[in-house]
């Protein structure tokens, strides 16, 4: 991932800022109210961040039940281990 002024991480597709915004969610459990909700283009380095501002990211939005199930997963995983 390239720097940018904003010290952010930077994505350089949508695709793949959506997928690490739903691994963020499932990783650190935000609840629907917070964390990051979005992902924007930075006119600074060309690339895509993390926002919690502004409505949810319609894909993130669609994987909500997944992400819950996905979490659950995790936390046995990590019990079992």
């Amino acid at each position: 991932m390239a720097g940018c002024v904003t010290g952010k991480n930077c994505y350089h597709s949508l695709y793949e800022a959506e997928q690490a915004l739903i691994e963020n969610r499932i990783r650190f459990h935000h609840s629907d109210n917070s964390g990051p909700q979005n992902v924007y283009l930075c006119d600074d380095c060309g690339t895509y961040h993390f926002t919690s501002r502004g409505p949810m990211n319609q894909t993130l939005a669609d994987n909500l039940d997944s992400i819950k199930t996905q979490r659950i997963a995790r936390d046995w995983e990590q019990k079992l281990r």
